[in-house]
């Protein structure tokens, strides 16, 4: 590995931080305040939420077109332009239409930073070690958001949302700047430098292009258990609001926030070694069981010491999207077919965190209780390990391993 390398994966750790850690992680320590600043319930607010997960599902769709039309530094530019422009701007809002429209540019902005511009230039850049490579990047987004949450929450505190979002959208421009300045090519071969590592021996799918469709019962079933996964991870950005039904201080749900991100940065990194050793199918199957774990004692405890363990615990739901689906999409997919099912995945899996902050919302709204929510959690859980399981073995006889 030479000093190329490394800036490029220095780069990407920056984008993952930027995009994933600050601009979705972390916007639930702005749930409750802002609701209450603009008058409207922390469900109605979660809405907007939802407006932004959208606009990413269909910007998701089409930027494989737009990657082929503009080089990589132009794209990175405008994606970083737009979100930190948008993230400003939000502290200036009044309204629920303000942040809805400006949810829907911080979408589009978001998309050009984050997983489908990361794991495509890690397909090109990386061959050796991709599985620890990729959790070393993708877990700064549990660094940032760690850390993001708890600063966020003591500045709103002490000096009130708006500045929170300036703050915001300073530190999204701090992370973008080693992919926007570093000198680096979409293709390491198209600016005179090689991959890391040597292609060797990756799996290989017996399924050919011609022969690949979005109508394959294992692309439905996976696009399903994607969706669900983010789905499960949308009720992260609810444990403030969580802590504070059953009677604790806001600060203990920023805590419980907090320790999300600390076990979505440890997962990330344990599993890009369990990938390597055991591969992608059994290191999903440990977080799953994790997850699970995590709900059901999110949903038995009432103080602060069990439900901190289960928010840590649940932190794992953040390595299932952006370190194992990434790398199972390969697996069941294949290189060849890897931009165009990855599109369709990503755009599903932000349909499924956009949906889940309506669902989530109005499930407390109505309810006035996460239990509810929880025993939803816990069932969802279930139901993606049932599926990846009927995956895996239906896949079995396409994949020489």
């Amino acid at each position: 590995m030479n000093k190329k390398h490394i800036w490029v994966i220095l780069s990407m750790c920056g984008l993952a931080a930027a995009s994933m850690g600050i601009s979705v992680n972390s916007m639930g320590v702005f749930y409750e305040p802002v609701a209450n600043a603009i008058g409207v319930s922390v469900g109605t607010f979660g809405s907007s939420t939802t407006v932004f997960m959208l606009s990413m599902a269909f910007t998701s769709l089409i930027a494989p077109k737009i990657y082929k039309k503009l080089d990589i530094k132009t794209i990175l530019r405008i994606g970083v332009i737009l979100t930190v422009a948008s993230t400003f701007l939000m502290a200036f809002s009044s309204s629920m239409i303000h942040f809805m429209l400006l949810g829907v540019v911080r979408g589009i902005g978001v998309v050009f930073i984050s997983m489908i511009t990361i794991m495509s230039i890690v397909n090109n850049w990386i061959y050796k070690n991709k599985g620890v490579i990729t959790s070393i990047i993708v877990s700064f987004s549990g660094i940032v958001g760690a850390l993001i949450s708890m600063a966020m929450g003591s500045i709103i505190a002490n000096y009130g949302w708006t500045v929170g979002y300036q703050v915001a959208a300073l530190a999204v421009l701090l992370f973008c700047l080693p992919a926007v300045l570093v000198p680096f090519t979409s293709r390491p071969e198209d600016g005179g430098d090689v991959p890391y590592g040597e292609a060797i021996n990756e799996e290989v799918v017996k399924m050919d292009k011609e022969h690949f469709s979005r109508k394959d019962s294992i692309f439905i079933l996976f696009v399903t258990f994607a969706f669900l996964i983010n789905f499960i991870v949308g009720f992260v950005q609810y444990f403030p609001s969580f802590a504070t039904t059953l009677g604790m201080a806001m600060t203990t749900g920023t805590l419980m926030l907090s320790m999300a991100q600390v076990g979505n940065v440890v997962s990330k990194i344990i599993v890009g070694f369990i990938i390597d050793r055991m591969g992608v199918y059994k290191a999903s199957l440990t977080l799953l069981l994790t997850i699970l774990t995590a709900s059901i004692l999110l949903y038995t405890s009432n103080v602060a010491a069990p439900l901190l363990i289960g928010s840590l615990l649940f932190g794992a739901t953040y390595a299932i999207g952006s370190v194992a689906i990434p790398l199972l999409t390969e697996r069941y997919f294949g290189k060849t077919h890897y931009a165009v099912a990855y599109a369709t995945i990503s755009m599903v899996m932000n349909v499924g965190s956009a949906v889940s902050q309506s669902v989530y919302g109005v499930l407390h709204d109505i309810f006035n209780s996460y239990a509810y929510i929880l025993v939803l959690v816990i069932v969802l859980v279930v139901v993606s390990i049932t599926i990846i399981a009927r995956i895996e073995s239906r896949n079995n006889k396409k994949i020489i391993v």
